[in-house]
């Protein structure tokens, strides 16, 4: 499936939209917040630097939940290459956060693209998830990806138990999740 033919699957169905732009823009508020990342007053390399680690974490969340059931899907890869547009480069990391890392729009899609295909393991991502407070967003982002197709295999929901777990989420906020 083409990405053009997705996006226009996508935004025809009104309630794939909008549940879904509720779930990443809710979690890109918590992990862009304030440019000013590391609270120095100004927005910097330093900032820029934090946000491109975020991004990291997020496309790894994306790599293992592609994979989660062995394969990554034609479906889920044009999902992941979608969200890479729309959350990573619009909302993440902007023009001037680009321009801040000392280099392109390019390098930062490969590098990320990389990063997709070879994802920061589960242990990292939850340790950087729990310090750092993200704990329901990332889960909510492998939701999105494991589910996009709307069916939750087997081994999807093993993977998704076991990130839950990995995340110290507890049954009663991984399930508000899951409902969203």
């Amino acid at each position: 499936m083409s990405l053009l033919k997705l996006a226009s699957v996508f935004l025809a169905d009104e309630d794939n939209r909008k549940a879904i732009s509720n779930v990443f823009d809710s979690g890109i508020k918590l992990l862009k917040g304030d440019q000013d990342q590391d609270g120095d007053g100004d927005f910097d390399e330093d900032d820029a630097l934090i946000l491109f680690k975020e991004a990291q974490m997020l496309v790894s969340v994306w790599g293992h939940s592609a994979l989660s059931d062995g394969v990554i899907g034609e479906e889920e890869e044009d999902a992941v290459s979608f969200l890479f547009e729309d959350v990573i480069l619009k909302e993440i990391l902007t023009t001037e956060t680009i321009r801040l890392l000392n280099t392109s729009r390019k390098e930062v899609k490969n590098i990320l693209f990389e990063q997709f295909e070879n994802p920061i393991s589960l242990k990292q991502i939850s340790k950087y998830a729990r310090d750092m407070e993200l704990e329901e967003v990332f889960y909510e982002h492998a939701w999105c990806i494991c589910g996009y197709d709307e069916i939750i295999t087997d081994d999807e929901r093993e993977f998704l138990d076991y990130f839950a777990d990995a995340l110290e989420l507890n049954r009663f906020d991984k399930r508000k999740i899951e409902r969203k």
